[in-house]
């Protein structure tokens, strides 16, 4: 049986027709008695809907009841707010002049217009009251209408929540994973693991846990994750890929383009892509995406979830994980841990064994556990839980515990607005990012939040997340909240309000079976709307169409919501002035020309959000009447300037501008008295900020302002420093800002300051006065020093640099003594001017157990302030890292020895340090030797440059995954076996999988590559690298097998052999690049590269032809030679029948001329491949 919910409607209208302002309508009307008489019925229908939505679920009747409620109650909605509109524009007209507003709606009142809407009313109140009799039959039970009860918010993480059953029985499960991450196939360039189950089982929050798991960082170039649902769009999929490499948003390209560019992006890089949800069972659609992926480098990685163990086998997965539900002690466990959070000492035990069985009905599905408890943990009494375990909703859905368990979780929602709030996502796409800001925006456009109660929608919002309804919580450095939606919950969302939901995609019709819906998602669509549906339709969401949805809006005149994503048509679909109900409009990425001057009729409207919309170049004045507008949001490329009479817009709370047109902005900003949130990051071109733009600062409302990326800004006004609520000030890479006003420490209540990549130079003295600040970036901006007095800052959190100035004018490293809180990152530069051990040793850095990257940097060695060596060993002595410490940087110090800490066995050596994994060591021009480097068993990531004494580089490196050795030019021995105590040899560096080596032209591995190197770059460094030494005889040896893992192989600055009989050897690389080499033809060897299917040459001057057996390269699918003096191709490259990629860039005309599409004289040579570009 479906479910039918009305309470959350219900509730709204019962509200609207409470308010003082409809009274006052009603008195002046003469309709005041039937306001009254409509009102006490709904009151009465009110107290019963709890129970009859319960009902509903066994009872036919009770259902078509609710139903025949509903459809009226939605046409009392309508007529309340047309009287609404009018009255509260006649109030704003008439502002504070009572006289003038009894006059107004006086005036209106004529007996033709007062019989009509008399009418109206007195036909609402007998369809209405009809419904009202039939309740008796049911016998009800009428429930006492209060306040809500109110959840109590525990703080929730505002970094990517996972959820906690993420650590709950499935730690096995991720060990495998991880493992099978880390592994490199011979024979694949990209490997699949598949993660199948249920859903619910946890799949997504295991392959998330992957994801994101630290270990693996140092193994990918580049990570994705899309998430797929039933349909398998490859467009789709291709444009999210790129979305998330690139970070930026993709409009409509053809599948050609995407495939391209994705190649251009993936080529040689070794990625990890998760592909969650994963329905399709079609081999040829598999087999078309994955000729885009085969171009990732050996080492890249799939992560597939679905519920179909035949998807997995048909992507032909390495690897499966079938994922069972947890174990019944496992699954107490997780309830518990939501619905509890006392000791089973202090709980009722009555209720703690009612709890194990409904645990037990869950059937080990963790969401199910997750949410049932979440909800459950605000029922206190023994009824609600025996309630709770002899439900009705059991029995429905074949027993299925997973859906029973999240229905009873959404019926014992606390209050009707949450309800309300939750069934307004089924109108997003599975798998669809929520915006948290914006989400609150749509739901105060259909009353489920009154209008500009936002604290109330960030209650809700938090509500949701800690019922774990809303999921995966990321909080951006720019404060901006996101999350999504568990595909079971969203089923259960559209289930809930099935028959006001619809989704259709291409040409599927909406009809009038889908009579009584509300809210209708269209896709890619080129289908017919009835209009007796588009005109009951309240929300409206549109991803993909042509101008043939023009007519189709045009007559949903009921429209609260309404997005518009990716429409190619250039004629804007919407007549504004017939539109009085709409209050949120969001139109990304579509072809419109302009914005209709009509737009200042929508006088309702409180969201505008237009994005990507690159012919959109200005903004029609009009927009200043939008009285009510709380949120603008113009990411317009194009826009060249605001209008002045944006300042009339009075109830702008966000200002969101992105544009790189714009110069500057109107005077009329500082209208805007409740403004919270600021931002025009990314206008690259403006100029400057007028001192009247700052004049909301009387109002104290302002939180948050952010010109990130205003790199033409070269002034800030010194009335920002009025602004007494300011939280928030990102100035990041405005690289022409020089100073910041002087005045700055009177904002008290700023928390968070970015000032990464800009122009400053010097940091104010009032800085120290910011006691509430945590957050200060000063990454790439070039500080003098820091101001005096920075150590008063005792709630900083982060502190990115803290740069050691000369002289008393800047603060003294001792500073940051009490700076205990500190996290995450910090770098210390300007040692050079630090000569007082004493001072170092109070930075105390040993005892910030919060940090875990930490980087000592001193100045260039050869200038004048090295006065005092003496001092460089005992500074850095003192300045030892906490044994937290994850990533460690030292660059430029000057000194010849290391400390203790970096050198001695027992407590003060780098054994104090089990959790380091990544450590550079640069430019430390007078060491001749390494630390004890062997030492830290979990290093993972070893980069060394710049060291010109050292010679020798030996030990023991059980987990480095990646090393990377920079202009070393007295190296001459890297020792790739290990010696051990126990006189037996074994691999130095077992689990070595990248290698690169710049810059060193004497070094040699002895005895040879080792065998885990499967991608090895050499730059400007010994040829004979790869033939290692006979330790026998000193003479070069043959080519040995070690050669025989590599998958990449880069090579730039290097001399080569024509006779290189290396290649003979490769026979599994499968990327192979040059540049800058001196290569006169591709060596005769490489014929034999049966496995390579990338083949880059870049800037190789002497190439002057390619040979004549390239044909042979049977795998061949990507070529791209740059800057080649080739007059013609070989005509063997036809050959090439797996080639699908042909670049040439910066090559010669006649070239040019002998490729030309269908006329060149070689274009019958490359004519079948798929992407050819040559200029």
């Amino acid at each position: 049986m479906d479910t039918m919910v009305v309470s959350p409607l219900v509730k709204i209208v019962g509200e609207k027709l409470g308010s003082a302002l409809l009274k006052e309508f009603g008195q002046i009307w003469g309709v005041k008695k039937d306001f009254e008489a409509l009102e006490d019925t709904i009151s009465t229908v009110r107290s019963v809907l709890d129970d009859a939505e319960q009902c509903c679920l066994k009872n036919k009747q009770v259902y078509s009841w609710l139903r025949e409620l509903k459809d009226v109650v939605y046409d009392a909605d309508d007529l309340l707010d047309k009287i609404n509109l009018k009255a509260e524009k006649r109030k704003m007209e008439s502002f504070g002049q009572t006289t003038r507003f009894i006059g107004e709606f006086t005036s209106d009142v004529n007996p033709i217009k007062r019989f009509k809407l008399g009418r109206k009313i007195k036909s609402l109140n007998k369809r209405l009251d009809t419904i009202a009799a039939k309740k008796s039959k049911f016998h009800f039970q009428s429930m006492v209408l209060g306040s809500e009860e109110e959840l109590c918010i525990k703080n929730w993480n505002k970094l990517s929540m996972i959820d906690e059953y993420s650590i709950c029985g499935r730690d096995s499960e991720l060990e495998k994973i991880i493992s099978q991450l880390k592994q490199i196939d011979g024979n694949e360039n990209v490997t699949i693991i598949s993660i199948v189950g249920l859903g619910g089982v946890g799949k997504t929050t295991l392959a998330k846990l992957a994801y994101k798991n630290e270990d693996i960082k140092a193994y990918f170039d580049h990570k994705m994750w899309v998430h797929v649902s039933r349909v398998f769009n490859i467009h789709e999929i291709l444009r999210t890929m790129i979305e998330s490499l690139s970070s930026s948003e993709w409009k409509l390209e053809n599948l050609d383009v995407l495939a391209e560019k994705l190649t251009e992006q993936l080529k040689g890089k070794r990625f990890l892509l998760v592909l969650d949800d994963i329905w399709n069972e079609d081999l040829v659609e598999w087999e078309t995406l994955n000729i885009v992926l085969k171009f990732g480098a050996p080492g890249s990685k799939i992560i597939a979830t679905t519920r179909s163990k035949r998807v997995s086998q048909i992507m032909k997965s390495s690897y499966i994980i079938m994922l069972e539900g947890l174990s019944e002690e496992m699954s107490w466990t997780l309830f518990k841990q939501k619905a509890f959070n006392k000791p089973d000492s202090e709980l009722n035990s009555h209720i703690l064994e009612i709890a194990k069985k409904i645990a037990n009905k869950c059937g080990g599905m963790p969401l199910a556990l997750e949410t049932l408890g979440s909800t459950m943990q605000f029922n206190k009494s023994v009824e609600e839980w025996i309630d709770a375990r002899d439900s009705d909703i059991w029995k429905i859905d074949g027993g299925d515990g997973v859906i029973a368990s999240l229905r009873l979780s959404y019926m014992k929602f606390p209050s009707h607005e949450l309800k309300g709030c939750f069934t307004y996502c089924s109108l997003f796409p599975k798998g669809h990012v929520i915006h948290k800001e914006d989400l609150i925006d749509q739901w105060m456009a259909h009353d489920l939040v009154a209008f500009m109660e936002v604290h109330k929608g960030n209650k809700y919002f938090e509500q949701l997340v800690q019922l774990s309804f809303l999921q995966n919580v990321v909080e951006e450095t720019d404060g901006e909240v996101t999350c999504n939606m568990h595909d079971l919950i969203h089923d259960l969302a559209k289930f809930i309000v099935a028959r006001e939901f619809s989704a259709k995609k291409d040409t599927e019709a909406v009809t009038n079976e889908d009579n009584g819906c509300r809210y209708l998602s269209l896709f890619n669509y080129a289908g017919k709307v009835e209009p007796t549906i588009i005109k009951k339709v309240r929300a409206l969401y549109i991803d993909g169409g042509d101008s043939s949805v023009v007519d189709m809006i045009s007559k949903a005149k009921k429209l609260r919501s309404i997005v518009l994503n990716r429409i190619i048509s250039d004629t804007f679909p919407i007549c504004f002035s017939k539109f009085i109900h709409l209050r949120y409009i969001c139109i990304s990425s579509c072809d419109f020309t302009s914005i209709p001057n009509d737009i200042g009729a929508l006088w309702s409207l409180q969201a505008l959000h237009l994005k990507g919309c690159r012919e959109i170049n200005y903004l029609p004045k009009s927009i200043g009447k939008l009285t009510r507008l709380r949120t603008i949001e113009l990411e317009l490329q194009n826009l060249k300037t605001l209008p002045e009479s944006i300042g009339q817009c009075r109830s702008i709370q966000n200002f969101i501008v992105l544009s790189y047109q714009i110069k500057s902005i109107p005077n009329s900003l500082g209208q805007l008295e409740m403004v919270r949130s600021l931002n025009f990051s990314g206008c690259s071109t403006l100029e400057g900020v007028p001192s009247d733009a700052f004049g909301f600062g009387q109002s104290n409302s302002i939180r948050s302002i952010n010109f990130r990326g205003c790199e033409a800004l070269e002034e800030i006004p010194g009335s920002i420093v009025n602004l007494a609520s300011l939280a928030r000030l990102d100035l990041s890479q405005c690289k022409k800002l020089k100073c910041l006003p002087h005045a700055i420490g009177n904002l008290q209540n700023l928390h968070l300051m970015n000032l990464q990549g800009s122009g400053i130079q010097k940091l104010p003295s009032s800085m120290c006065k910011l006691d509430n600040l945590k957050t200060l970036k000063l990454d790439n901006i070039s500080l003098d020093g820091m101001p005096v007095g920075i150590g008063k800052l005792t709630k900083l959190q982060e502190l990115s640099i803290f740069h050691k100035g000369m002289g008393n004018e800047y603060a003294r490293i001792s500073e940051l003594e009490h700076l205990n809180f500190l996290s995450g990152a910090l770098e210390i530069s300007g040692l050079e001017y630090l000569n007082d051990p004493i001072e170092a040793s109070k930075t105390n850095l040993k005892q910030k157990k919060n940090l875990d990257h930490l980087k000592l940097k001193w100045g260039h060695p050869y200038v004048s302030f090295y006065n005092r060596p003496e001092c460089w060993l005992p500074v850095l002595e003192a300045l030892q890292p906490p044994s937290s410490i994850k990533k460690w940087e030292l660059e430029c110090y000057p000194g010849s020895e290391y400390p203790n800490w970096m050198m001695l066995s027992g407590e003060t050596s780098m054994t104090t340090f089990p959790y380091l994994t990544d450590l550079t060591l640069s430019s430390l021009w007078r060491c001749s030797t390494l630390p004890s480097l062997a030492e830290l068993p979990h290093l993972k990531q070893l980069k060394l440059q710049w060291m010109l004494l050292l010679t020798n580089f030996s030990g023991y490196f059980p987990s480095l995954v990646e090393l990377r050795l920079y202009e070393i030019p007295n190296l001459e021995k890297l020792m790739t076996i290990h010696l051990g105590a126990d006189n037996v040899c074994k691999p130095a560096f077992p689990h070595l999988s990248y290698l690169e080596i710049t810059g060193c032209p004497k070094l040699s591995m002895q005895p040879q590559l080792p065998h885990s190197v499967v991608t090895l770059g050499l730059c400007r460094s010994n040829e004979e690298l790869l033939v290692g030494v006979d330790l026998s005889n000193g003479e070069p040896s043959q080519i040995h097998s070690s050669c025989f893992s590599l998958r990449g192989f880069f090579m730039a600055g290097m001399k080569m052999s024509t006779e290189w009989v290396l290649f003979k050897q490769l026979v599994s690389v499968q990327t192979l690049q040059f540049c800058e080499c001196e290569l006169n033809c591709l060596p005769d060897s490489m014929r034999h590269l049966s496995s390579l299917c990338i083949l880059m040459i870049h800037r190789c001057k002497g190439l002057h032809a390619l040979p004549d057996w390239l044909g042979e390269l049977k795998s061949l699918q990507h070529l791209d030679i740059s800057e080649p003096l080739l007059t013609c191709l070989p005509k063997s490259i036809q050959q090439l029948t797996t080639l699908v990629t042909l670049r040439m860039n910066g090559c010669l005309d006649e070239l040019k001329r002998r490729c030309e599409r269908e006329k060149g004289d070689d274009w019958h040579l490359i004519s079948n491949v798929t992407y050819v570009q040559i200029n």
